[in-house]
């Protein structure tokens, strides 16, 4: 006869396991491609998959900074301000601060301007055709500028990100469903040394990396908490 413990334990397995297995469904039915920029400049921008492994490697880099509670001098009084106001720890609203910013890829735009007014030739161009033609030719090459402009353009998020709750949990998102300002995100957050999973219904503010909206967590229980969920 199992004890009342051992039940717990065995319905959190079945819990956990059920949303690694949706988890990992989603992964691979809407694992997604960063959506093309089209137009006459160079887009400095990993491949997708380039982009996922990078999304992965900094939500780990944020969810163990903010685990271990790190905050630079610079941010914490703003991360102080924000801590209380809205409930997260001081760690992730530093994190959060830094993610209210579009995502961006650097964008590089060459032109040529050439001189104004356009050069002519002087001479009788009857007589001294092949000279005249030379002379404008040089003249325009040397009057002709190049312009290089380096931007940063805004681009769609990866669907890994980093999820923090007004609970403290913290942990690895991914977004399994996504229309326009709409995201369905599925996390996995660690709470006081205790894993639980979490799905987040979640607004995407525009302009930002952010999503925000309520999130349903199994955490010795079922709880309610609002989250933020930040994207890479």
């Amino acid at each position: 006869m199992l004890s009342k413990d051992w039940h717990v334990t065995i319905r959190h397995f079945l819990y956990l396991a059920a949303f690694c297995l949706c988890f990992f469904w989603g992964m691979g039915h809407f694992f997604p491609a960063p959506q093309p920029v089209h137009g006459p400049v160079a887009i400095l921008t990993p491949s997708p998959a380039e982009h996922e492994i990078h999304a992965i490697e900094q939500s780990q880099k944020v969810i163990s900074q903010t685990l271990g509670g790190v905050v630079s001098v610079l941010d914490r009084p703003g991360a102080t301000v924000f801590s209380k106001a809205t409930g997260f720890n001081t760690a992730q609203s530093a994190q959060i601060l830094h993610g209210a910013k579009p995502h961006t890829v650097t964008k590089i735009s060459v032109s040529t301007i050439a001189p104004t007014p356009a050069p002519l030739a002087s001479d009788d161009l009857s007589k001294k055709i092949y000279n005249a033609a030379y002379a404008a030719d040089t003249k325009a090459i040397n009057e002709t500028t190049t312009k290089v402009d380096i931007s940063q353009q805004e681009t769609p998020t990866s669907r890994f990100g980093s999820a923090f709750l007004t609970n403290g949990g913290t942990g690895l998102s991914f977004a399994a469903y996504r229309h326009k300002q709409i995201d369905i995100n599925l996390a996995a957050v660690l709470n006081n040394n205790h894993l639980s999973p979490a799905i987040c219904p979640q607004y995407k503010i525009p302009h930002t990396s952010l999503d925000a909206g309520p999130c349903l967590s199994i955490s010795h229980g079922i709880q309610f908490n609002f989250g933020i969920t930040e994207q890479f």
